[in-house]
């Protein structure tokens, strides 16, 4: 058969044969993902195309992991699966791939409740105090802090202070 429910059962039996066939569960993923591509299901492609990728290195061939990876961190980016887009990009990191802004980043403008958040982040405020200052629970704060991460392409809080300042130039 095909489809999304094929899709499913041979991505699955990819994640069962990673240990012991990493070369049998990267052709599995593989297909999964075109399976998924066929029914219009990127996100599901995406997670295939990691499996694929991790699959991929685990056997040693690093170039189609690395396009696999590529793949996927592309479709996570776009859709905004920030936890998935940050493990495709470790896995491309472990493959010597520098990776991450331009995958992340969607325009680079933030909401105005982001831009909010940023300028806490960057006066050196924790998650904690920003829920506090804004009236937010914690979670919420976590969520628009890695909003503001992927949209400004950045990995610390640091990097946040950076990336703001360059935004606005020199202050007067």
């Amino acid at each position: 058969g095909g489809g999304a429910g094929s899709g499913h059962a041979v991505l699955a039996r990819a994640h069962a044969e990673q240990e012991s066939d990493p070369a049998a569960a990267a052709r599995g993923a593989v297909r999964a993902a075109e399976l998924f591509e066929g029914t219009g299901e990127r996100l599901s492609a995406a997670r295939a195309w990691l499996r694929a990728g991790t699959a991929h290195a685990g056997c040693g061939e690093k170039a189609a992991a690395r396009t696999e990876l590529a793949r996927a961190a592309e479709v996570f980016g776009a859709c905004g699966a920030l936890g998935l887009h940050a493990r495709a990009v470790r896995e491309q990191r472990r493959l010597g791939v520098r990776a991450g802004r331009a995958a992340a980043q969607t325009d680079g403008r933030l909401s105005r409740r982001e831009a909010e958040v940023a300028e806490l982040v960057r006066q050196g405020f924790s998650n904690q105090r920003i829920a506090e200052r804004l009236f937010l629970s914690p979670r919420t704060v976590e969520t628009h802090v890695a909003h503001v991460f992927a949209k400004l392409g950045v990995s610390s809080r640091a990097a946040v202070a950076g990336r703001l300042a360059e935004v606005r130039g020199p202050e007067s």
